[in-house]
């Protein structure tokens, strides 16, 4: 199976000649593929996004009558861009659930770049997306349209690389606390043939809310806001977005939060504040911290990091190896990297 990362690489390099599909389980994030791409090529192209099983036979175009020749032709919406001279990256998501009366029209878009009798500009890309036939959530493809795309199966990410993500995209602490705690909540349920795991996506049970990336997303900004909603209403809220197994665990966690130090304190007395004894405790300092430190507070917060266990400052450490700018200045950090035999390449 492959990331989204090279799922990207290969639309990148290959989609203007062969149309991609990515197809995985729901919520392991395809739908993101388009940012992907458009952090990577910035203005160079025109990002247009398909939402395939909304779309009706107007969408594509509509006939308009010639006046003076009392003939037809047709007119393309303005969702494909065609008054925007750049080529475009074109993702059809979930075409496979697609209303079948639409579905023919894909195929020239697939193969040949067009729309009716419009042709996209020269370079543009096309890519689809789709769940897997096996997840039961209604997804079909025609033999021949089958023929036109290239299938590549995406993987979901591992605990570690979706812990990066969150950290970089500032998620609550306590979803990433539960998610580096326990990996099997990014388990697929290929991967888990018995049904045994309670967290996530199975086609096999009657699954209401689960655990996917796109979930743990989700219950993070419902944490942010936990003090405001109150641990009942937080509770059901969780519930209905990642399951109630996941929700449990969640919320312990966020409780174990409650009886940390705050942020001032540590930045206030990094030497003296109190290290929890709590390997979960410590893993949500760690987690928390990431998105406050800076140039002006990192001596500080190394100070503190310091005097936690080998194996948990290491791990500290370690999410500063994308934001070397703020830390490797602080004598203190570069020394806590040379007591650890740390080596950033």
């Amino acid at each position: 199976m492959a990331s989204l990362d090279q799922i990207a690489q290969l639309v990148s390099l290959a989609g203007s000649n062969v149309t991609i599909f990515a197809q995985g389980e729901p919520g392991c994030g395809k739908s993101s593929i388009l940012k992907l791409l458009e952090e990577q090529h910035g203005n160079k192209y025109q990002y247009v996004y398909a939402d395939c099983p909304l779309m009706d036979l107007p969408d594509f175009a509509m006939p308009m009558v010639d006046q003076e020749t009392r003939t037809t032709h047709f007119a393309p919406s303005t969702l494909w861009g065609f008054n925007d001279p750049r080529p475009k990256i074109i993702m059809l998501d979930e075409v496979s659930k697609a209303p079948n009366i639409v579905k023919p029209m894909f195929t020239r878009l697939m193969l040949e770049r067009c729309i009716g009798e419009f042709k996209l500009p020269e370079g543009s890309i096309v890519f689809a997306t789709g769940n897997n036939a096996s997840d039961g959530v209604g997804d079909s493809m025609q033999g021949h349209i089958n023929n036109r795309v290239t299938r590549v199966s995406v993987g979901k990410p591992s605990s570690e690389e979706w812990v990066q993500w969150a950290l970089n995209n500032n998620v609550n602490e306590a979803v990433i606390t539960a998610v580096h705690q326990m990996p099997d909540l990014l388990q697929s349920y290929l991967e888990d043939p018995k049904g045994e795991n309670p967290y996530i996506f199975n086609p096999k049970k009657n699954t209401g809310a689960y655990v996917s990336p796109r979930s743990l997303a989700k219950a993070g900004h419902i944490c942010d806001h936990r003090a405001k909603f109150g641990d009942n209403l937080t509770t059901e809220a969780l519930e209905g977005t990642i399951g109630k197994s996941a929700a449990g665990q969640m919320m312990a966690l966020a409780l174990i939060g409650d009886s940390l130090p705050t942020w001032e304190a540590i930045v206030k007395s990094p030497e003296k504040t109190a290290i929890p004894d709590s390997p979960a405790a410590q893993l949500l300092l760690i987690f928390g911290s990431v998105k406050l430190v800076t140039k002006e507070n990192a001596e500080k917060f190394t100070k503190y990091f310091f005097r936690f266990p080998l194996e948990q400052r290491m791990l500290w450490a370690s999410q500063f190896k994308t934001r070397l700018e703020q830390v490797m200045s602080v004598k203190e950090f570069r020394d806590m990297l040379v007591a650890d035999h740390w080596v950033f390449g």
